[in-house]
């Protein structure tokens, strides 16, 4: 559901900035950022907010050779229109293909699967409270928006 993921993506940014002081998000989960825009989350919070739909549109539409690309996703992404409004807003000439893969996720992240299946999470020292400095300046949250829980990164900015 766009709304809950729109939502969780609100959420997790609120908390970002309140919480860490953080100078920049990045939402590196397609499916959040189809849901709630850069844009929207960097007025709504106000710190800056990159995605990785534009990023991605850009790079494939230089890597064509064709004018022919597919794009698979999650049923989210796919179906929020948010690959094929990129690419029109570059006026490229570029047949887009998109499809949705339902469990995408679960397939593309071994960890996520395990978690799906019920099974203890915790070994990925990546996301625990103590790799999460106070003086992080950025940081990234990715596709686990689906279990209502935020993964993340740090970066060094």
């Amino acid at each position: 559901p766009q709304a809950e993921v729109r939502g969780f993506a609100h959420e997790i940014s609120a908390h970002l900035v309140r919480r860490h002081d953080v100078k920049l998000i990045i939402v590196a989960c397609n499916t959040a950022a189809a849901a709630a825009s850069v844009e929207e989350l960097s007025v709504a919070h106000g710190v800056p907010v990159l995605g990785v739909i534009e990023p991605g549109v850009r790079a494939l539409v230089s890597a064509t050779r064709n004018g022919r690309v597919g794009v698979i996703g999650t049923v989210g992404t796919i179906g929020s229109g948010a690959y094929q409004q990129a690419v029109d807003r570059t006026g490229a000439q570029v047949d887009l293909s998109c499809a949705a893969c339902p469990g995408f996720v679960e397939f593309v992240d071994p960890k996520e699967r395990v978690a799906m299946l019920g099974h203890a999470n915790d070994a990925d020292s990546r996301t625990t409270p103590a790799r999460r400095s106070a003086t992080m300046s950025a940081y990234a949250f990715s596709c686990q928006l689906s279990a209502g829980a935020a993964a993340g990164a740090q970066f060094d900015l």
